[in-house]
């Protein structure tokens, strides 16, 4: 048994601190009881979950390995993934392959009733927003892209993708076509620099008023995953719509990837009489 400043004493296997970790002082590692109906992973899900909200594991600390939580708790490998699982889920983790587990930042919260930029929404929270230029080319979009853009069969669009930053941490994969009438000389703007809705209005003269948009839940693909930096397989949030201008011209048809240990999307309903 050890004790600490704060008076708390837990037990602390030889494994958690022959790494030379620091184990927080405030550290409560109660026993999971294993005749409860309550299974053992969400048990050991709900004592990190108190952990994390109460602070004792700071934002950007790393948890315990799952061969540590194993011995401190004694239990499965499988009762530690889930509960590893269950806290990727709700955003209070971030799972990095090969370097372990480590607290995340709280999700940003999203609100769908304003049409705005990346840009704008990192701007908004005090975050510095970049992006790298993944591809940039002039191309026949797929049929059902073309028809809600209203281009004629073959007609030629401007395929923009890119990876987005928030404080320099990969964020979203955006997907954009642009009908090449609505924006001529898109496909020369500096588009990993400037954010494409602020160069659509202020250089082309179009307002962007509304997006009609779906979300749908999604595992995320290997290579959306190495972009992203996350985990093959952790659910991803899909955004795929269009955007239209004052005129209801239709300018951008977009698909957005988010990470979903990163942003949670805020609806506000009203119900008509």
């Amino acid at each position: 048994m050890q004790e600490f400043p704060q008076g708390i004493a837990i037990h602390v296997p030889k494994c958690y601190n022959e790494i030379g970790r620091d184990v927080p002082t405030n550290f409560i590692m109660p026993k999971l009881n294993k005749n409860s109906s309550i299974p053992l992973y969400q048990q050991l899900a709900r004592n990190l979950q108190k952990q994390i909200r109460s602070g004792t594991f700071k934002i950007g600390s790393q948890l315990p390995t799952e061969r540590e939580l194993m011995q401190l708790y004694e239990v499965s490998r499988n009762s530690v993934r889930e509960a590893l699982d269950v806290l990727a889920a709700e955003g209070l983790v971030q799972r990095d392959q090969g370097r372990g587990t480590f607290v995340a930042d709280a999700k940003l919260k999203l609100g769908l009733l304003r049409l705005t930029s990346f840009t704008e929404d990192m701007q908004e929270r005090h975050l510095q927003p970049s992006s790298r230029l993944l591809k940039r080319c002039i191309e026949i979009p797929p049929a059902g892209v073309g028809e809600l853009l209203q281009l004629l069969p073959n007609e030629l669009a401007l395929y923009v993708e890119r990876l987005r930053f928030a404080d320099d941490i990969p964020m979203a994969i955006n997907m954009s076509y642009f009908s090449l009438d609505t924006c001529p000389g898109l496909a020369d703007e500096d588009l990993a620099s400037d954010s494409i809705y602020a160069l659509i209005e202020n250089k082309y003269h179009i307002h962007l008023v509304q997006a009609k948009q779906t979300i749908r839940a999604a595992h995320a693909s290997k290579p959306e995953a190495e972009l992203l930096n996350i985990s093959p397989n952790l659910p991803v949030l899909i955004i795929e719509g269009v955007v239209f201008a004052q005129d209801e011209t239709p300018i951008e048809h977009l698909r957005s990837i988010y990470r979903s240990d990163r942003y949670e999307f805020a609806i506000s309903a009203i119900r008509t009489p």
